[in-house]
């Protein structure tokens, strides 16, 4: 299964950049008029401890255009304001999971592990149809994140995040996994 993974700080930064988000999720699941039903999407909220879990084998009634998601995201946030946050269905394949991001790490694990780390790509690598990428949402990961990263076996993917945002870093990913195939 290929899972992309979005590490975001705080919900609050969901919310003020939450057209990146919205992008994120059709790039991650969306491929043309259909779905990729080998794909989800997590993306872990630090402050909350809690993930939002897209799958693509079971979401319903999403569309690529950024408004179709609106709704949705609405009732993310709603059931994230609530203290604490319980694991529930927010929609069809839509849901919100309690945990920390180590046990996150470990139940994601697939065949070629990857997080996206400042620098420029050298050579495309070879990630195929399974693979788990973090990406950082909107900033680069703090020394001890990195540490983390590699003691659960993830490697660095340099790719310059000056100049890509989260949802364009996504469909980078999602063409050389389909490319490299």
């Amino acid at each position: 299964m290929r899972t992309i993974i979005l590490y975001v700080k705080s919900l609050d930064h969901l919310i003020e950049y939450r057209p990146l988000f919205l992008r994120s999720v059709v790039y991650a699941i969306l491929i043309s008029h259909g779905v990729r039903e080998y794909c989800r999407m997590v993306s872990f909220i630090a402050e909350k401890k809690s993930s939002i879990v897209v799958l693509g084998s079971r979401v319903k009634r999403v569309y690529p255009d950024e408004q179709s998601l609106q709704g949705i995201f609405n009732k993310i946030v709603k059931h994230l304001r609530i203290t604490p946050p319980k694991g529930r269905k927010v929609h069809p394949g839509i849901f919100i999971r309690k945990g920390d991001f180590k046990t996150l790490l470990k139940e994601c694990k697939s065949s070629v592990n990857t997080y996206i780390e400042e620098g420029s790509m050298s050579t495309i690598p070879k990630l195929g149809r399974s693979f788990t990428a973090v990406i950082p949402f909107i900033y680069s990961f703090t020394s001890s994140e990195k540490n983390m990263l590699r003691r659960y076996g993830y490697k660095p993917l340099k790719i310059n995040l000056n100049r890509f945002y989260p949802d364009q870093i996504v469909v980078i990913l999602n063409f050389i996994g389909d490319i490299t195939w």
